[in-house]
C-alpha cells in the first residue's frame, strides 16, 4: 500500500516537499487556465488548448527526447494549420466589422426624423 511505500523511504522530508511542490503548481495552472477563460471568447480558449497540446509536444521533442511518429507530426501541423486559419479568419472579421462602424451613417439624435435605434 502507499502508507507502507512512505514508510520504506529514505527521504520522507523531500518526497513531502515534492508533493506540496506539485500541488502549488497544478493549483497555479489550474488558477491561470479560468482566468484566460475569462478573457478569451470560448472558441478563442478552445483554440489555446490545441495550441497548447502541440506546444508541450515539442517541449517533450526537445527537452526529453522523445521520439515523434509520423501520426503525432500530422496532428501537430493540422493543430497549427487550424490556429493559423482561425487568427487569420479573426483578424479578417474584426477588420471587416471596423469597415463597416466606419461606413456607418453618424445620425444625431436631436435632430427629429434622423436617429434610429
Amino acid at each position: 500500500s502507499a502508507l507502507n511505500a512512505f514508510s520504506l523511504m529514505d527521504d520522507k522530508a523531500a518526497f513531502v516537499r515534492q508533493l506540496f511542490s506539485c500541488g502549488f503548481f497544478y493549483y497555479f495552472y489550474n488558477e491561470l487556465g479560468f482566468r484566460v477563460l475569462n478573457i478569451l471568447s470560448p472558441v478563442s480558449a478552445s483554440v489555446a488548448n490545441s495550441l497548447k497540446r502541440v506546444v508541450v509536444l515539442l517541449a517533450a521533442v526537445i527537452f526529453l527526447g522523445e521520439k515523434v511518429g509520423p501520426n503525432q507530426i500530422i496532428g501537430a501541423s493540422i493543430a497549427m494549420f487550424g490556429v493559423l486559419l482561425y487568427s487569420i479568419a479573426k483578424a479578417d472579421y474584426s477588420k471587416r466589422k471596423s469597415k463597416a462602424v466606419e461606413q456607418s451613417p453618424v445620425t444625431d439624435p436631436q435632430t427629429p426624423g434622423t436617429w434610429q435605434p
